[in-house]
């Protein structure tokens, strides 16, 4: 049995809602068991008792790692899908690893094809291990380029107003995550969207609904499939080695989601060797610097809410988002979708609570200028 924590502080966000989606569908596929729990020391000690491993679903912090350290005073094996490098000798763990060195040379080839050659790095939180081994990344193949990395210490508007003084230098922008992405074309809107439509943004994401973005970027999301059978694999390796303990360490790939151009730029599946640095320094392991946290920047408190509202819809309430972005009625969504007006009311009343909105035109309202409904008609139609 596999055991997958859930409901962890500052763990509940796209990735590891993609990641338990993923793990439980490959888990199902190939028949093997596995269980939700919220209750941490209760499942360490189940895990302990029946020699079970437990998937921690979100990239590691110093908030998590005291479960990783009872973890293995207790001898309970622990998957993590880190995303970064080794935290330390101490802490024993089985992890998934984003390529993230062949993430950012496929985005710099890509780039570099479609004409852009002088790429900045926008948005890095330097309390992040992602974001510095992203930068690490970047500055390993952007050699004397430290003027080109825009740090975000504390406040993603100060961020942006650094980068805007020095924008014409840059003809792409690689932003650490969907967030500031966001934030960065917002502003790039009101203030220059000259500079905008001229310019190339590339994404990280941890979710393929970044996908559902209004927004003229591109995005990079980890394979989540490939993540759903990584961790399957451990877990067999696992059970058939009882007793012993041998890190394991898998690499999955990004995949890029290119809709800001039709030159295909980035459609360049060439394998390159994994890179490991030695010299990366990661501040996270011992603190957590509550200031730059993305939920107390007013730029992008609403985004996490987004995200996990488009997490949490199925099949149906997409389409009934997708409509109602489109300004349909009650009736026409019932109509379209052969459902009964009680159904769409029931299924509207449903997303209004998860997102906070009071109305139907009130979420409308909230997400008309985020969400393409054209890009949720494609999603639902790759995933039919």
């Amino acid at each position: 049995m596999l055991y997958i924590l859930s409901g962890l502080q500052r763990g509940d966000h796209q990735g590891s809602f993609g990641v338990m989606e993923a793990v439980k569908k490959e888990f199902t596929r190939r028949r093997l068991e596995y269980t939700e729990s919220n209750d941490v020391k209760a499942t360490i000690r189940r895990c302990a008792s029946h020699d079970d491993p437990l998937l921690i679903p979100t990239p590691l912090n110093s908030l998590l790692l005291p479960i990783v350290e009872e973890c293995n005073k207790q001898g309970v094996q622990v998957i993590a899908p880190n995303s970064f490098l080794n935290i330390g000798e101490r802490y024993r763990y089985h992890c998934v690893k984003g390529d993230f060195y062949g993430a950012v040379a496929k985005v710099l080839r890509g780039l570099r094809r479609g004409g852009k050659d002088s790429p900045a790095l926008f948005g890095v939180n330097t309390n992040s291990q992602e974001d510095v081994l992203i930068t690490d990344a970047f500055m390993a193949q952007n050699a004397g380029m430290t003027g080109a990395v825009f740090c975000n210490e504390g406040s993603i508007r100060d961020c942006f107003d650094t980068f805007f003084k020095q924008r014409r230098q840059f003809n792409a922008v690689i932003c650490v995550n969907d967030y500031v992405a966001i934030s960065l074309i917002e502003n790039m809107r009101r203030l220059d969207p000259t500079y905008l439509e001229n310019t190339f943004i590339v994404s990280f994401s941890n979710t393929l609904l970044s996908r559902l973005y209004n927004m003229p970027f591109t995005s990079l999301a980890p394979d989540m499939d490939a993540i759903g059978c990584a961790v399957g694999d451990i877990y067999k390796l696992l059970k058939r080695s009882r007793g012993s303990y041998q890190a394991i360490t898998i690499y999955v790939n990004y995949k890029v989601y290119e809709r800001q151009t039709t030159h295909n730029c980035f459609m360049d599946e060439r394998e390159l060797p994994h890179y490991e640095s030695r010299d990366v320094f990661f501040p996270t392991i011992n603190t957590f610097n509550e200031a730059t946290a993305y939920h107390t920047d007013p730029q992008v408190a609403h985004l996490p809410q987004v995200e996990m509202f488009l997490n949490k819809l199925s099949k149906v309430e997409l389409s009934i988002l997708m409509m109602v972005l489109r300004g349909y009625s009650n009736t026409h969504i019932s109509e379209e979708l052969f459902l009964s007006g009680e159904t769409v009311r029931y299924h509207l009343n449903k997303m209004r609570a998860i997102l906070g909105s009071a109305t139907k035109e009130q979420m409308r309202e909230s997400l008309k200028d985020l969400i393409a409904p054209r890009q949720i008609e494609e999603y639902l139609q790759e995933i039919r």
